[in-house]
C-alpha cells in the first residue's frame, strides 16, 4: 500500500519543509500546494520536499480545496497535514503498519492544541478532539463537504488511535492574528453549526483570555517535544525555486468543479425519469418499492447519497382537481450519476387509502443540504397506478395465519 501525504499551506517554507522531512522516510508521494497570495519565485524551500508542487487561488478558507488536492493525490491511502502542525513520531512510524490494513477505511487522529508553550498541550474539549486524518483513498467512500473546519465524512470501519499531531497555532501566531482570524471564520460557510462555533471559536483560537472550560495544560512527552523543536526552530529567507511558469497554477472556477456547494450552472438541471418495470397493482395502503431508471443528461455529476450537491429524487401523490397534492417524501440516488449515465432507484412508496387509479408525481431535486432549501425542482414525471379496493395482497393471507 501507497501513502500520499497533502499540504495545503502559506506557512513559511521552512518550517513546512522540516514538519514533511519528517513524514518522508514512509510515504511515496508528498503534494504541497501553496497559496496563490505568495511569492511565485520564492517556492524553493516547499520545492525541496514536495514530489508535486502546485499553486492554488485561496478564496475563503483552504478547506475549500480540499476536495480538489484529495483528487491530485496518487497514494492508497492519504494522510492530511497542515503548515503549522506536527506528526507525532509514533504514529510515522506506525504509519507503514496502518497503511498496510485491509479492513479499515479511516483512521481518526487526535489533535492537540500546544499551549502556552511547546511543551504542554490542552487536553480537554474543545480544543482536544479526533478526525479521520489518515484515510482511504477510495473514490467509493472518500468525501469533504469543502467548509471551513470540515472533515472527512466517517466512513466504517474506522479506528481512532492514541497517537496524532499537534497544532502550533498557538504559539507561532500572536493574539492579534488569531483574533483576525476568528472573525475571518464567523464570515464564511463552515461544517459546524454557527451557535457552536461562537461559543467555541473564541477558546480555540485565543484561550488566554477564556475561563469557562479551565484551562488545563498536559506535559508532551519527550519525543515528541524533540519533533515539535525540530519545525520550531526552522527558519531562514523563502528561496528562488522553479521558474513560475513550471509550477501548475489553479484558478478558483477550476477547483470549484470539485467543490460540493458550488452553485451548479443551468445546463446541470437536466434528467430523466422512468418507469423501469411493469408499473404495480398496489392495494390500499400498501407499502412497497416502485423501481424507476434516472438519468443524467446534463453536465455536472450528481454525488448521490447526503451529499452536496444533493440531489435526490422526490415523489407525491397528486390529488384529484381542486384538492392539494400530498406531502413530498424523498428517495437519496444511491450512488453518484456522471452526466450521461442512468441508475436504477428504488422508491419506496405507500399506496394511497382509497381505490381507483391514482398519479404518482416524482421529480428531480436539489436541495441545500444545510438549510434545506429547494434549489431548484426539474425533470419531473407522472406514473399511473391503479388502487385495488382490498386492503392488503390476498395471496398474503396464508402467511398470515
Amino acid at each position: 500500500m501507497t501513502l500520499s501525504v497533502y499540504c495545503l499551506t502559506s506557512d513559511p517554507g521552512a518550517r513546512v519543509a522540516a514538519l514533511l522531512r519528517q513524514l518522508r522516510p514512509v510515504c511515496e508521494e508528498i503534494v504541497v500546494a501553496v497559496d496563490s497570495r505568495l511569492d511565485p519565485h520564492r517556492l524553493g524551500r516547499y520545492a525541496e520536499v514536495a514530489d508535486r508542487l502546485l499553486r492554488y487561488e485561496f478564496v475563503g478558507s483552504s478547506e475549500q480545496a480540499i476536495p480538489w488536492i484529495t483528487a491530485q493525490c496518487t497514494g492508497d491511502w492519504i494522510l492530511r497535514i497542515d503548515g503549522d502542525e506536527v506528526v507525532s513520531p509514533t504514529l510515522i512510524e506506525r504509519l507503514p503498519e496502518l497503511t498496510a490494513a485491509r479492513d479499515v477505511f479511516q483512521y481518526w487522529l487526535p489533535c492537540r492544541w500546544l499551549f502556552p508553550d511547546a511543551g504542554h498541550y490542552l487536553a480537554q474539549p474543545p480544543w482536544h478532539c479526533s478526525n479521520p486524518r489518515l484515510v482511504r483513498n477510495d473514490p467509493a467512500t472518500l468525501w469533504h463537504a469543502g467548509l471551513s473546519h470540515g472533515h472527512f465524512e466517517p466512513v466504517f470501519p474506522s479506528v481512532h488511535l492514541s497517537e496524532g499531531f499537534y497544532h502550533l497555532s498557538l504559539l507561532v501566531n500572536g493574539v492579534a492574528h488569531r483574533e483576525a482570524k476568528v472573525a475571518r471564520y464567523l464570515s464564511i460557510p463552515s461544517g459546524h453549526d454557527r451557535r457552536v462555533l461562537e461559543v467555541d471559536l473564541e477558546a480555540f483560537y485565543v484561550p488566554e483570555r477564556d475561563r469557562r472550560f479551565g484551562v488545563a495544560p498536559v506535559p508532551v512527552g519527550a519525543r515528541d517535544r524533540g519533533a515539535i523543536a525540530e519545525v520550531l526552530a526552522a527558519s531562514g529567507e523563502e528561496q528562488p525555486g522553479p521558474p513560475a511558469g513550471e509550477v501548475p497554477m489553479w484558478s478558483w472556477s477550476e477547483i470549484q468543479r470539485t467543490w460540493p456547494p458550488r452553485t451548479l450552472p443551468e445546463a446541470a438541471y437536466r434528467g430523466k425519469i422512468e418507469a423501469f418495470e411493469r408499473v404495480p397493482r398496489l392495494y390500499r395502503g400498501q407499502q412497497r418499492p416502485v423501481t424507476v431508471r434516472v438519468s443524467n443528461t446534463g453536465t455536472d455529476q450528481w454525488p448521490g447519497l447526503n451529499r452536496e450537491p444533493w440531489i435526490k429524487l422526490s415523489h407525491r401523490w397528486l390529488a384529484p382537481q381542486g384538492l392539494a397534492p400530498g406531502a413530498w417524501a424523498d428517495t437519496c440516488l444511491p450512488a453518484h450519476l456522471a452526466p450521461g449515465a442512468s441508475s436504477l432507484v428504488p422508491v419506496a412508496i405507500e399506496a394511497p387509502l382509497s381505490a381507483g387509479r391514482h398519479m404518482l408525481e416524482l421529480a428531480l431535486v436539489h436541495e441545500d443540504l444545510l438549510r434545506g432549501d429547494v434549489i431548484r425542482r426539474f425533470a419531473a414525471v407522472s406514473l399511473p397506478l391503479d388502487v385495488e379496493a382490498a386492503e392488503r395482497n390476498p395471496w398474503m393471507r396464508v402467511a398470515d395465519r
